[in-house]
């Protein structure tokens, strides 16, 4: 094996490096950014790109299906006369109070048109109806309702309380003086039952007219619900079975396959049992057990199975998972039922309800089919089958999961079952034909992934084009890629409280201990000092807090770190000097594990203060570590299991017959020994990742990492955190000038950013405004109506109608507000009773608020409808006949989708003014630019990269004001201040414009 080629993929990069290993040279290395496949809202949090998009179009659906259904409807009512032909007569029918006529006509006879006139406003307010498989929080939200909106539980509890019998009678009773009707939250079964009580009382006055055809032909125009599409494309195929769809989570059968799973996973350590399996016996109890129950805890586990209070169970977690399915199962047909169905029965009622979308109609073969009462309805519409961790879909089919059960049922591990199985990961995904270059990644529902595969393909297939195909392909994937987005979401929150801890906790020493600037040792210090209840687990010894920080106390690696490379939180704890000396480089059990004083130790760690305490229970109480950790540590870097490293590596495989994934640590690992850290930050002990070129570096380390040198990570155990291991023969260089050949090749990269400046996208902001001449100024000036509660001071001062906004201002000096002040501010509750117009008497709900504005859009030629225009597409710079001067016109993107749409060029190159008639170039975001640099100083055949990179800039951003701000191509900082910014505009800019392809190679651009 010769060249191997070295990939570091994160979510928003992509470094590479491509060796000989035979020659011992590095041949190219490079990175490419782009941006990352989410976008993040103000709190962090992730936010789909196409969330805005997807939600505009449903708006525009949803408004398309009500205008068809109201036009259908229209029709209807004209075929029986219920609707008027005459379009000068439409007047009169809106003028119909709908809420009157609806209460009436429950008891006494309508004209045609006031029947009409009260079905056409059902089908206008139709109500809430919820879909099993999109219920949400938002359901909930709905019933209990909020500050401004009461919810369905509270108008259901006023109905009642008046003897309503329907929500328009309800509605008709309230006293609009005092409270809105439309401000509530209805159900769709209450139209429902108004729309067959108000036909059946008027169909006994129009028998001939009203038939039940109709009706039948009526409900059905005005209640009519789409149903979802179908999803089950989206599911994936099974690991094993690829043409199988894989289960659902909420299948018995994988309730009980992830039952027996996790128990025969399950090691106890007791008084005369070490990291023992459970027994048979003891196996059936607990199956049987969880098999009934949602979950149990290890309390009650031992408990169950009578095992002392003290046992130790390996598995890191805070309970088992047991068979919900069965348990809210058991809930709505209750015990004695549920004991007596048969496993057919269970899974028949839990495909029902797993495949069911509608509540009535579940409800209704509830009652027929398994002779359900009301309370028993009432629990199956409450069922939390579903609910997490349960939804979702497992890694296998149904099929496959059937397989495997007979071989948990044994008590073989998942791997063993899969063999006996007749399965193997090492043999998914390998019968294909490698092709040349990658094609499209697979539809990975997943957007941070399927952005950063896209990117991968474009720089292999390129690095195939240049140098063909290496022999061997290494991956480090970034955490970010691994895990789905609620356990990326999770995990952002957890460092964010972790964050707040530490400023805590460094505010604190600040204080009470004089530190200047406390580290990040210190504050971990504290932290171990609170888990172990501030007793030293090795000694026995109180600790203060000065004694804490005294020379006496050492942060110490449970599991010795130049044994494990296990350098978190998890593998750590305080020990006194001399015990840690005495301890040196073995584990507690090997150093104490003889001694008297060892069961005491024990104890102690089994008081701390934390949930994974017995993560660290367990690190003290092993035995035999190198075996343990040899065969882990090994697997734990190959074999990760994780969704995203699978999906990588078989993209990769579509071309590369031997593809690795390597994690992260070895890498940090590796880089420092080889004292590669100190190429971007001049420091060998730090890693700086205000450079984009970091994610190189970590490329040609992972390129490097081979199989004998894991194992020489996992079993090492002559490291010494002080020992310059640059230096060290456990970990040589890969050969004699690797180090500054690195260097060399790390300082030659040219950054390559992607760019996308295609003309589409969002083409202008979602608020419509309108034009008018102002009353006062006698100014063309544009306008957009506010609901008064969302007022701030500035729009107060800019509402168009005089007596209006004197009545605010009048309410504001009533609340104690400053009016003549320059900033005004509005007290709390000041809109919480209704204003009044003082000519008209009509309630003032909304005012027209004037919006300064130069740029605006006219939407429509026949329509007084402008928008602002969204983002800025790209700036286009001329010169002056000497070109001495430059001027500049930025076009937005809704000018340039207009241009594309002509069928004229995107970048208009002909001058708009005769003092600029030379076209110099165009700027958009992520275009590269040479700072000032003429042509004629570059060799575009040999580019000078030494001469060319210290000048080499991307365009960051522009404004309307044709400010153009620049950042050096290296940094990955975005703020103004810090270092590569540049400022210009296009007078004051001089150089070239450039491109970069996904290797990094430069050459010119002249548009």
């Amino acid at each position: 094996m010769s060249r191997v080629l070295g990939l570091d993929l994160g979510s928003n990069s992509i470094g590479w490096a491509l060796i000989d290993e035979q020659k011992e040279q590095i041949i190219d290395s490079g990175v490419r950014v782009f941006q990352e496949g989410i976008n993040r809202n103000t709190s962090g949090s992730e936010v789909s790109k196409n969330k805005d998009r997807r939600d505009a179009r449903g708006a525009r659906r949803q408004n398309f299906r009500y205008k068809m259904r109201r036009d259908t409807l229209v029709n209807s009512l004209k075929k029986i006369g219920l609707y008027p032909e005459n379009k000068d007569d439409l007047q009169e029918f809106f003028e119909i109070d709908p809420y009157e006529v609806r209460k009436n006509g429950l008891t006494e006879k309508l004209s045609l048109h006031e029947f009409g006139r009260a079905l056409y406003h059902i089908s206008q307010r139709r109500g809430f109806k919820s879909n099993r498989k999109t219920a949400s929080k938002e359901d909930g939200a709905i019933f209990k309702g909020n500050d401004n909106t009461t919810g369905i539980d509270s108008a259901r509890e006023q109905m009642n309380k008046q003897s309503c019998l329907t929500i328009g009678e309800y509605l008709a009773s309230i006293d609009t003086g005092k409270e809105r009707r439309r401000n509530r939250y209805t159900l769709r079964d209450w139209y429902e039952q108004e729309f067959e009580k108000l036909w059946e009382k008027q169909q006994s006055f129009y028998p001939d007219l009203l038939t039940e055809k109709e009706k039948q032909h009526f409900f059905k125009v005005i209640f009519f619900q789409r149903k979802l599409r179908s999803q089950k494309h989206t599911v994936g195929y099974c690991t094993f079975e690829k043409k199988k769809r894989c289960a659902p989570k909420s299948s018995p059968v994988f309730q009980y396959f992830r039952i027996l799973e996790q128990i025969n996973r399950i090691r106890i350590i007791t008084d005369d049992r070490i990291n023992e399996p459970l027994t048979q016996e003891e196996r059936g109890i607990l199956i049987n057990k969880l098999n009934i129950v949602k979950d149990l805890d290890f309390k009650k586990l031992k408990k169950l199975l009578k095992l002392p209070e003290d046992t130790i169970i390996n598995l890191d977690l805070d309970k088992l998972l047991g068979n919900n399915t069965y348990y809210e199962i058991q809930k709505i047909f209750g015990k004695p039922r549920f004991a007596k169905m048969t496993d057919d029965e269970k899974f028949n009622i839990w495909h029902t309800l797993h495949f069911s979308n509608d509540d009535e109609w579940l409800c209704k073969y509830a009652r027929k089919n398994w002779s359900l009462n009301d309370e028993e309805i009432k629990k199956l519409m409450r069922n939390g089958i579903e609910n997490k961790p349960n939804d979702g879909y497992a890694r296998l089919s149904s099929k496959a999961l059937k397989k495997f059960i007979p071989y948990l049922e044994e008590g073989l591990r998942y791997d063993e079952a899969a063999r006996e199985a007749g399965y193997h990961h090492s043999q998914v995904n390998n019968n294909h034909e490698l092709f040349d270059f990658l094609q499209d990644p697979p539809n990975i529902r997943n957007p941070i992934v399927q952005q950063a595969l896209f990117q991968l393909k474009k720089v292999i297939n390129a690095l195939i084009q240049e140098y063909g195909k290496p022999d061997m392909v290494r991956v480090e994937l970034a955490r970010e890629l691994k895990l789905p987005k609620d356990r990326r979401e999770k995990i952002r929150i957890e460092n964010k409280q972790r964050q707040t801890e530490a400023e805590k906790i460094r505010e604190l020493l600040k204080q009470e201990m004089n530190f200047i600037k406390p580290e990040r040792d210190d504050v971990i210090k504290y932290l171990l000092w609170q888990e172990c209840n501030k007793r030293d687990p090795y000694s026995g010894k109180f600790i203060s807090l000065a004694e804490l920080y005294s020379p006496e106390y050492e942060i110490e690696h449970i599991i010795p770190y130049s044994r494990s490379l296990d350098d978190s939180y998890a593998n750590k704890t305080l020990c006194r000097r001399d015990y840690n000396k005495e301890k040196g480089n073995k584990t507690p059990f090997e150093a104490f594990g003889h001694k008297p004083e060892f069961e005491f130790m024990v104890r102690r760690v089994k008081d701390f203060n934390i949930s994974g305490r017995n993560g660290k229970l367990a690190k003290f109480q092993l035995e035999k570590v190198d075996e343990k950790l040899s065969e882990e540590f090994f697997h734990r870097q190959l074999n990760d299991t994780a969704y995203i490293s699978r999906a990588a590596a078989a993209y990769l495989k579509t071309v590369f017959p031997k593809v690795h994934i390597v994690k992260g640590g070895a890498t940090a690992k590796l880089r420092y020994f080889w004292g590669l850290n100190s190429i971007l930050s001049g420091d060998i002990e730090v890693k700086t990742r205000d450079d984009h070129r970091h994610h190189a570096v970590d490329a040609l380390v992972v390129a490097n990492i081979n199989q004998p040198m894991l194992h020489e990570l996992s079993v090492c155990n002559k490291y010494n955190i002080n020992v310059d291991f640059a230096n060290d023969n456990s970990f040589p260089m890969p050969w004699k000038n690797f180090h500054q050949q690195a260097e060399k090749s790390v300082n030659n990269i040219l950054v390559s950013f992607f760019q996308r400046n295609r003309a589409r996208g969002k083409l202008h902001e979602e608020t419509n405004y309108g034009e008018i001449i102002d009353p006062e100024t006698g100014k063309k000036t544009y306008v957009v109506r506010k609901p008064v509660q969302a007022l701030t001071g500035k729009m107060i001062r800019d509402i168009v109608n005089r007596e209006t906004r004197q009545v605010i201002l009048d309410r504001l000096r009533e609340k104690g507000a400053d009016i003549t002040g320059k900033k005004l501010n509005i007290p709390k509750e000041t809109f919480a009773e209704p204003l009044f117009h003082p000519k008209t008497g009509h309630p003032i709900k909304s005012v027209r608020v004037k919006v300064p504005s130069t740029n605006m859009i006219r939407l429509y030629e026949d329509r007084n409808l402008f928008v602002e225009p969204g983002k800025n597409h790209h700036i286009e710079i001329f010169a002056s006949a000497d070109k001495k001067q430059k001027t500049g016109y930025v076009v937005t993107l809704y000018e340039a989708v207009q241009r594309k749409k002509q069928g004229l060029p995107v970048i208009n190159k002909t001058p708009l003014d005769k003092k600029y008639p030379h076209f110099v170039m165009s700027l958009a975001i992520n275009d590269m630019f040479l700072h000032d640099m003429e042509e004629k100083d570059v060799d575009w055949d040999q580019p000078d990269i030494t001469k060319l990179s210290p000048n080499l800039y991307r365009v960051q951003k522009m404004d309307v004001n044709k400010n153009i701000a620049l950042r050096y191509h290296t940094i990955t900082l975005s703020d103004q201040s810090d270092p590569g910014a540049l400022r210009k505009i296009p007078n004051t800019l001089f150089g070239i414009k450039v491109k970069i392809d996904p290797l990094g190679r430069i050459g010119p651009c002249y548009d």
